[in-house]
């Protein structure tokens, strides 16, 4: 993580933007009276929502711990994927 002044952000904002790109850290700006402020890539922002929309819903949370413990387990099955594409919606063959 690279944290920074609100002052050295204005001064070197364009070589900070370009330090930060592709690395998947975000850049923290610390303001002298609180409420510090974070820069990162907007994909890595897009994932982020896209991660705390999917972890908001509890159907799908219980879904992912499902599909957790099956992998934990050992029961999982392995498809090719041209058995995936000639299964009906029910599962079938």
């Amino acid at each position: 993580m690279y944290i920074i002044t609100a002052t050295q952000l204005k001064r070197d904002m364009k070589n900070i933007f370009e330090q930060s790109v592709g690395k998947q850290e975000p850049v923290i700006i610390k303001r002298p009276h609180g409420h510090d402020m974070a820069i990162i890539e907007l994909s890595e922002y897009e994932s982020l929502k896209e991660t705390a929309y999917l972890l908001g819903n509890p159907a799908n949370v219980a879904h992912l711990a499902k599909s957790m413990l099956q992998i934990n387990t050992g029961k999982t099955v392995t498809k090719t994927l041209s058995a995936l594409s000639t299964e009906d919606d029910a599962g079938n063959v």
